[in-house]
């Protein structure tokens, strides 16, 4: 089974008090303003922006209104897949699919979140709920994320972030 990790804009106005309270209890940090969904070319420009890494990008559907974008090198240390669909206006829904390299997936986001400001993203079981801005510790965040986990599943397998992967210049 493949892992998919859903990533939406996050507005506390919209999510509303309740909501909003959860994270605190969760220990997310909730910001005070909201943001919007990413656009496609704001979303290429960001994966563009890592030096030396790969996109491949390939569009599909009746209309070229899907996409799987490969980044990185499969399997390697930030490699991952991202899917997902652009609308007319060209605005972005996205989710990774594979899971499992956190580090890249925030980094991407928080590089994202520059341009869209905050993105929310949380597994398929709505679990590890993560709210991404340009201000967020990615390695603060990759921990919060796996304590976060192993305390919900004290029983099962263990989530470790052991080291991060090679630093990323932007270009």
């Amino acid at each position: 089974m493949s892992v998919c990790t859903n990533v939406e804009h996050f507005d506390p106005t919209e999510a509303g008090a309740e909501t909003v309270e959860w994270f605190h209890q969760m220990g997310i940090a909730v910001p005070d303003q909201g943001g919007r969904a990413p656009r496609f070319d704001e979303l290429l420009a960001v994966l563009r922006s890592f030096a030396g890494v790969r996109v491949d990008v390939d569009m599909h559907g009746a209309d070229g209104e899907s996409f799987v974008i490969l980044f990185g090198e499969r399997y390697s240390d930030i490699g991952l897949q991202l899917e997902g669909s652009v609308d007319p206006e060209g605005t972005v829904s996205l989710w990774f699919r594979g899971g499992g390299n956190e580090w890249t997936m925030l980094t991407i986001l928080k590089r994202l979140s520059r341009q869209c400001g905050p993105l929310m993203m949380w597994t398929e079981l709505r679990t590890d709920f993560s709210i991404i801005t340009s201000d967020t510790d990615v390695a603060i965040e990759c921990k919060r994320r796996s304590d976060r986990w192993n305390a919900d599943h004290p029983s099962g397998p263990k989530l470790v972030v052991i080291r991060p992967p090679p630093p990323i210049a932007e270009t």
